[in-house]
């Protein structure tokens, strides 16, 4: 019985002179109106499909080859079009073969179109689909049970096909010149991934019709092995809290705590540092939570299920790291689990109590393997960036997840602060203080651009991603001063629009240098300018590094001076009316 092959394509030249001896077979697919209709006409106008018809015809004997026209010279062909003559296809016909020769990069959600290929695969047909020329991932290339071909400079045979193990990248192959039919003129060389993709399809074919199966190890002359990816994500759930030390970072949750998906029981403190015995509205301006911080020596172990620990290097400097270690000891012997935001002790990282300890981290072996391709999403992100540290970034990205989600926004966050997945966060990437990443520059972008695809993949209505510390240098004084992977990790964001933090002390032709180089590394537009309201006091009485809330009148005068010198909108951290109208200004940007 032949091998039933569909090249899903632009048609074909039937009178083209290499196919004299060859009954040319197909329709096209026209979309109208949400429904899908078959016409008899197919003629190739661009010449790609008569090249993909060509290279399997011209090598494959007792085949029937069905050349079904999705799309013409506009190439216009969204995922919904795409989705629809899938459908039509599935319940129409039946091939053993499938050859796609073409993808489509920006899209969200990709269930459906998943869904659909499962469906194929559970009747038999075997789909094959290249990637894009341009280094992307594509889909329908990208998805399980899609072979995905892609063409690399490798060393070695002409038509040598690698096979890649736990990877969206299926086969590679070398990209090669080729001489094909066309429609004008006749013949062209040409190269590129779907000209592999055909040779893919011919082998399966050649395969099926010998061994009336295949095995993609099989029809390759190499074989690379890739670990699969490990999920990095807090093992266990959060019932009952407390928290240690009561210090910066810790200062959003007790701000927060309504956005908790726990209850947080107690605060502790060391005594050594005069918090305890105060409630956390004494120690914070602004702050509504009245509970008293309490002294660690005098925990409760139980009334809670979950230490939470912070970075605790100031408190090792006074009294050494032993306490911390005690800690630790006694919340595994009382079966408690530790989220903590320094790195485990290595004693702690593996072993029996793994599944009751974590630390935000990430490495190689979470990232993804797919040869450096990136994702590509449809849906709105919103990036957080600001002038320098300390200016309330991390509580800017709490007051828009609140706002968002008041007014009925489904959406999706990435942080940088080790708290963040505390807050129900997407995905975390802790790059901030004593942050836990190991990965050289082209597998943070990758990995940035996985937790954005990652997130899309939950069909959000915006996702919103913050930042760490300053994003360019004030000077050039010392190498240490330059924020280069911070500005790594927003080119990765690739963010639609940005917020921009800034001091009422900074420089305006500072400011003016942030906003020109976040919108060259993204391409995104700084939709509104948030002030950290407190001005640091440096008088003769020596209260270096105090800091002092604004008057109303320097707000004002802030918001007239950047409106005039930079058309740009200034909104104050912590007035509630600046930040809705923020929101406000965000819908209305991405609508």
């Amino acid at each position: 019985m032949a091998i039933k092959i569909a090249i899903l394509d632009s048609g074909v030249r039937a009178d083209h002179p290499a196919f004299n001896k060859t009954r040319v077979e197909g329709f096209s697919l026209i979309v109208d109106q949400g429904k899908v209709y078959p016409e008899k006409e197919f003629f190739d106008q661009i010449g790609h499909g008569t090249a993909i018809f060509y290279l399997i015809m011209k090598q494959l004997k007792n085949a029937e080859i069905t050349n079904i026209k999705i799309y013409d010279k506009n190439y216009q062909l969204n995922q919904d079009t795409f989705e629809l003559l899938l459908t039509y296809i599935y319940e129409n016909y039946y091939f053993d073969v499938i050859n796609i020769s073409m993808g489509f990069l920006s899209c969200g959600s990709i269930a459906a179109l998943q869904s659909l290929f499962d469906k194929f695969y559970q009747k038999g047909s075997i789909v094959v689909s290249a990637f894009d020329n341009n280094g992307a991932v594509s889909f329908p290339a990208a998805l399980c049970h899609v072979i995905g071909v892609d063409g690399q400079e490798l060393a070695g045979s002409q038509e040598g096909f690698m096979y890649v193990e736990n990877s969206i990248v299926n086969i590679v192959g070398k990209i090669r010149n080729m001489r094909v039919a066309w429609t004008s003129p006749d013949y062209i060389i040409v190269r590129g991934n779907s000209y592999l993709c055909a040779s893919i399809t011919l082998k399966i074919a050649e395969s099926l019709q010998n061994q009336k199966k295949f095995q993609l190890s099989q029809i390759c002359t190499s074989q690379h092995h890739n670990e699969k990816p490990v999920k990095a994500e807090v093992p266990f759930s959060i019932s009952k809290a407390v928290v240690f030390p009561f210090n910066k970072e810790m200062h959003a949750i007790a701000r927060y705590e309504e956005m908790l998906s726990f209850e947080v029981a107690k605060y502790y403190s060391l005594r050594i540092t005069g918090q305890v015995g105060r409630t956390a509205a004494d120690i914070l301006p602004g702050c509504r939570n009245k509970k008293v911080i309490q002294d660690i020596d005098t925990v409760a172990w139980d009334e809670f299920d979950t230490l939470i620990i912070g970075h605790t290097g100031e408190q090792d400097r006074i009294i050494g790291a032993g306490y911390k270690m005690d800690l630790f000891q006694k919340s595994l012997a009382f079966g408690k689990n530790v989220y903590s935001l320094d790195p485990l002790p290595d004693e702690f990282k593996s072993g029996a109590f793994s599944s009751k300890l974590y630390s935000p981290g990430f490495d190689e072996k979470n990232l993804e393997k797919r040869f450096g391709k990136l994702y590509k999403t449809n849906k709105p992100v919103l990036a957080v960036i600001g002038t320098n540290s300390q200016q309330g970034k991390f509580s800017l990205q709490l007051e828009l997840r609140k706002n968002f989600l008041r007014r009925g926004y489904t959406v999706g966050q990435i942080g940088t602060e080790a708290t963040s997945p505390l807050f129900g966060f997407d995905e975390i990437f802790p790059c901030g203080y004593n942050g836990q990443v190991s990965l050289d520059l082209p597998q943070t972008i990758a990995a940035v651009n996985s937790m954005i695809w990652n997130i899309t993949q939950k069909d959000v209505d915006i996702i919103i991603a913050g930042a760490q510390s300053g994003f360019i240098a004030y000077n050039d004084y010392n190498a240490m001063m330059y924020p280069i992977y911070h500005q790594l990790y927003f080119s990765a964001l690739q963010p639609d629009a940005v917020i921009l933090c800034i001091n009422p002390f900074d420089d305006v032709s500072f400011v003016r240098r942030t906003i020109y180089a976040a919108e060259g590394l993204s391409c995104g537009k700084v939709i509104g300018i948030v002030c950290f309201p407190f001005d640091v006091m440096s008088n003769w009485q020596g209260n270096f590094g105090k800091k002092m809330r604004i008057s109303k009148q320097r707000e004002e005068e802030l918001k007239k001076l950047y409106k005039t010198d930079l058309n740009k909108k200034v909104f104050m951290l912590d007035r509630e009316d600046d930040i809705n109208k923020l929101v406000l200004d965000c819908i209305n940007f991405f609508c």
